[in-house]
């Protein structure tokens, strides 16, 4: 089971730079958003992107139109969360844009699992579908 932050649904995940030069690969656990509006797998603030060596990768761009019609530049880097509770791992686009100030997992960061979502009891329950 997992809680809400303040109205928004969390997951504790961790972030892993797969492709850092180092021999141990920076990762950091946090909490994401969930957000089903958000086709991706995961958006960062700018200073987790940098801090993460995800920005010494090789980087795409790309544009992406808000809820609100405000359009940003995206920038993208490959990574991989975990979600230890349920032995999940996924691969893809990490991601940033200026203006991002919090952790954001989208449809691609849940894929694989069955989410619901509980808005009366403030909880979320996840499995590996």
């Amino acid at each position: 089971m997992w809680e809400f932050l303040e109205s928004s649904p969390v997951i504790p995940i961790t972030v892993v730079n797969t492709l850092a030069s180092d021999s141990r690969p920076p990762e950091r656990s946090m909490l994401a958003v969930v957000d089903t509006g958000y086709s991706g797998l995961l958006l960062l603030p700018r200073s987790t992107f940098h801090e993460l060596g995800f920005d010494e990768l090789r980087k795409d761009s790309s544009r992406a139109q808000l809820a609100n019609g405000a359009v940003v530049e995206l920038t993208s880097s490959y990574g991989t969360i975990l979600i230890q509770d349920l032995g999940a791992e996924m691969d893809g686009q990490v991601q940033t844009c200026d203006g991002a100030e919090e952790v954001l997992i989208g449809m691609d960061g849940i894929r694989g699992l069955a989410v619901t979502i509980d808005a009366c009891t403030k909880t979320s329950y996840a499995r590996r579908c």
